[in-house]
């Protein structure tokens, strides 16, 4: 067992899994501690890397392309400190999370464990469902659809031409954006753009159906 205690959490390797527990302290962002803790099956890693400071290390674990659902939906646009893959050290511990680095980089090799992306996930992602709220209103997600429900003072619900309490998107893998009303309708050639400009107009309780890329947009 290789094991690292830090103010900004605990990485734990015992052979086959690293389990990643994020730490209570003030300074360990609320989106890492809600999150929880991660347990990363060996063969989602790609490498391990320490990344000397001049106040403090930080230790990284890289994973293979496509193996984490988090990070597929973020696109790379995580703040550093947000990142749960991420471990800040201290200087005088340095040395525990080499060994720790070193040890997640031997299984590897022993292992064979390839670099290349995977077909599947192969970490479970963010527990559904999740909400947040905010001045504007609440937004939800169930893990299929995205429900927004506007507080009474929003300056959305203001502007918009139909006065409605909540709206619905939801999304599947079949491109472009329909209305229950119609089949599939084309959204010319940027249908990213389209969508959103759709989601924004019809503030309704009429589900729409997105593609992929549009329903990140909405």
């Amino acid at each position: 067992m290789a094991e690292i205690i830090q103010r900004d959490g605990t990485w734990a390797f015992d052979g086959s899994t690293i389990r990643i527990t994020p730490g209570l302290h003030r300074s360990v962002p609320l989106f890492r501690q809600t999150y929880g803790e991660i347990a990363v099956p060996l063969k989602a890693v790609s490498g391990v890397v320490l990344e000397p400071e001049r106040r403090r290390g930080r230790l990284r674990l890289r994973l293979r392309e496509g193996t984490d659902p988090l990070l597929q939906a973020t696109g790379g646009r995580l703040p550093d400190a947000a990142d749960p893959y991420r471990l800040a050290v201290d200087v005088d511990r340095t040395g525990v999370a080499e060994y720790v680095a070193e040890e997640i980089r031997r299984a590897l090799l022993l292992d064979q464990i390839p670099t290349e992306p995977v077909k599947a996930y192969l970490l479970p992602g963010p527990p559904v469902p999740v909400s947040v709220r905010s001045s504007d209103g609440t937004v939800s997600f169930d893990g299929t659809r995205v429900r927004i429900d506007w507080a009474d003072a929003s300056e959305r619900v203001k502007r918009a031409p139909v006065r409605a309490s909540s709206t619905w998107v939801t999304w599947s893998r079949s491109s472009g954006c329909r209305t229950p009303a119609t089949s599939t309708a084309s959204c010319a050639s940027s249908p990213a753009r389209r969508c959103s400009r759709n989601c924004r107009r019809r503030r309704t309780r009429t589900p729409w159906t997105c593609g992929a890329a549009p329903a990140a947009t909405c």
